[in-house]
C-alpha cells in the first residue's frame, strides 16, 4: 500500500512548520550567543575597574580596548588593556567555540601610561581629543582636576553652530564619509587624530587628505 501524495496544501503546511522550526533555532542561538556576549562583557569590565583605585572604578568604562575614566568634573583618562582570553570551549548547540575572559591587564608595564582628553566641538557635533599622554595616574589626574569636564561647553558650541546655521539659513555642512582612513574603526569607537605624525595628514591646508578628497569630488550646495 501506497501513501497518497500530499496535496499542495499539504506541502505549504509542512513548509512552514519548517520554516518556523528552522527561524525559531536561529533565535534561539543568536540570543544565547548575545547573552554570552553579554557575559564576557561583564567580566571584562569587572576585571578591567580592578586595575584602579576603588574610588575610580565607578567612572570607569570600556571602549574598544581602552579603559577610560570620566570623574565628575573633570577631563577623561584613558589607558590601553589588553583582555587575556580563556581556552575556547566547543558548544555544539551553539556550532562553534565560546571563550570567556581569563584577565585583564595594563597593555603596557609602564606606569607612564595614561592619556588625558578633553571634549572639543566640531561644527555640530563632540568628540574626545588628546591633551597630553605618557603620564602616571598621578600625573594624568591632577590635570585632569585641573583641567575639569568640557563636554558642558563642547556642546554648548555646537549647538551654537547650528543656531548659527540655522539664521543664516543654511543646513549645517555635511560630514564626509573616510572610508579608507586606517586610524578609523565605524564601532562607534573614539579616535584621536595624530596630525603631522599621520602620513595622510596634509600641511597645506592643515587637514586629513582623506578628508579633503571627498570634498574636492562634489559641489556641496545649500538650500
Amino acid at each position: 500500500m501506497t501513501d497518497e501524495p500530499k496535496t499542495l496544501e499539504q506541502i505549504l503546511a509542512d513548509a512552514r512548520q519548517e520554516v518556523d522550526k528552522t527561524n525559531a533555532n536561529r533565535k534561539a542561538r543568536e540570543q544565547a550567543l548575545e547573552t554570552l556576549h553579554e557575559e564576557r562583557m561583564d567580566a571584562e569590565m569587572r576585571l578591567a575597574r580592578e586595575l584602579l583605585p576603588e574610588a575610580l572604578r565607578v567612572y570607569a568604562r570600556i571602549e574598544d580596548k581602552y579603559l577610560f575614566v570620566a570623574p565628575p568634573g573633570m577631563a577623561v583618562l584613558r589607558r590601553e588593556i589588553y583582555v587575556s582570553p580563556a581556552n575556547g570551549k566547543w558548544r555544539a548547540e551553539l556550532g562553534e567555540y565560546v571563550w570567556e575572559v581569563e584577565s585583564v591587564r595594563w597593555a603596557s608595564s609602564s606606569d607612564s601610561d595614561w592619556d588625558v582628553l578633553l571634549w572639543v566641538a566640531y561644527e555640530d557635533s563632540i568628540s574626545l581629543q588628546g591633551r597630553q599622554s605618557h603620564m602616571t595616574l598621578n600625573e594624568a589626574l591632577v590635570l585632569a582636576a585641573k583641567i575639569g569636564d568640557t563636554k558642558t561647553d563642547a556642546m554648548d558650541q555646537a549647538q551654537e553652530y547650528l543656531r548659527a546655521a540655522e539664521e543664516r539659513g543654511k543646513k549645517p555642512k555635511p560630514k564626509p564619509v573616510v572610508p579608507c582612513c586606517p586610524l578609523y574603526f565605524p564601532t562607534g569607537a573614539l579616535v584621536e587624530c595624530l596630525k603631522t605624525e599621520c602620513a595622510w595628514y596634509s600641511i597645506g591646508p592643515a587637514a586629513c587628505a582623506v578628508v579633503l578628497m571627498p570634498q574636492k569630488s562634489v559641489d556641496i550646495e545649500f538650500d
